[in-house]
């Protein structure tokens, strides 16, 4: 059985990453220390569609640095 709250706060939106794929060339690259690769795998598969560019993801030392590619 479920119970029915109310009064229950809607929890904030989680935070938002502003990366640089809009502005990058190809070969440009930025770092990122605070995510998973497989997270930056997804941000740059959906951003790469939303642009129509390409971008790899790499493990660098405790982050991850993503290329653009094409």
């Amino acid at each position: 059985m479920y119970n029915v709250e109310s009064g229950v706060e809607i929890p904030k939106a989680r935070r938002k990453h502003n990366f640089p794929y809009g502005d990058m060339n190809v070969g440009d690259s930025f770092m990122v220390s605070d995510m998973k690769i497989g997270a930056m795998c997804n941000y740059n598969k959906r951003n790469g569609a939303k642009l129509g560019m390409k971008f790899v993801a790499k493990k660098e030392g405790y982050g991850v640095r993503i290329w653009r590619v094409e």
